[in-house]
């Protein structure tokens, strides 16, 4: 199963680089694009109904408190997702899959929905975003 000559090429089309975001993690520079950003490359290019994507584990892992650098008690959810990914082609489907992980904190002592509704949504798109990029040069 292949992709027609023009989804070829628009994956194959390098990623513009205003889309590019950066962060500091560990003493180092990471560069991603923003999961709004992949959804609207995937619409663009498969179109809205050509692709799908579907959770296949979003829990949470591990739970802590700790206190941030102002000496808050703060609380942090962190998760990790497998997400897999469907795409349409002419002679079939292509199925990829990604794994995430993410974290969500809040302020410790009350509800703490906040923190894990954060860590769920981070680790999901991650993971959606790690399955695109093995499409092509438009999502990393």
């Amino acid at each position: 199963m292949t992709f027609s000559n023009r989804i070829n090429q628009l994956l194959s089309e390098p990623l513009d680089p205003s889309h590019v975001e950066t962060r500091e993690q560990a003493g180092t520079t990471l560069s991603y694009i923003k999961g709004d950003h992949a959804i609207r490359e995937m619409n663009r290019i498969f179109g809205y109904g050509g692709w799908s994507r579907r959770p296949l584990r979003n829990e949470i892992t591990e739970t802590h408190t700790y206190q941030n650098y102002k000496k808050v008690d703060m609380f942090e959810a962190c998760a990790v997702a497998v997400v897999d990914l469907t795409v349409e082609t002419e002679g079939g489907m292509i199925m990829r899959s990604g794994t995430g992980f993410g974290n969500g904190m809040c302020k410790a002592g009350g509800m703490h929905k906040d923190a894990y509704e954060g860590a769920l949504k981070e680790a999901e798109t991650d993971a959606f975003k790690r399955a695109c990029v093995t499409l092509g040069d438009q999502f990393g």
